[in-house]
């Protein structure tokens, strides 16, 4: 039991010092971090949803894609990526639930286990 805790807490050190931190300032030169000023509706949209639900807001960002995605992603400091795409298509109600869904996940640890089963399968395969 001792050994799993300890490879645990192994995958988690190793993410935040290498993956995190190299993925973080990738956003800052990808994506455009959602404000008050930049992308105000998601902003507000966010806002809706921590004085409904009191989930703390995440950095979220807004990547150029052709597909439809929205994932939370990070262990210390998580944050939310959001493809330009999906903002431009989806309805306000679709795009608030799943900013919910994914500040939800986060809240909740379920992007925290996520990211350290992923972690523990690529030192499988």
């Amino acid at each position: 039991m001792l050994k799993a805790i300890n490879f645990k807490e192994q995958l988690r050190e190793n993410y935040i010092l290498f993956e995190e931190k190299k993925g973080r300032p990738d956003l800052l030169g990808k994506t455009v971090k959602v404000t008050a000023n930049q992308f105000p509706e998601i902003y507000q949209i966010a806002k809706n949803i921590e004085g409904k639900t009191q989930l703390n807001i995440p950095d979220l960002f807004v990547y150029e894609d052709f597909y439809y995605g929205m994932e939370s992603k990070g262990i210390e400091k998580p944050w939310i990526e959001i493809s330009a795409s999906l903002l431009r298509d989806f309805s306000e109600n679709e795009i608030e639930f799943m900013l919910a869904r994914e500040m939800y996940q986060i809240q909740y640890k379920h992007t925290y286990y996520r990211i350290l089963l992923e972690q523990s399968l690529q030192l499988l395969f």
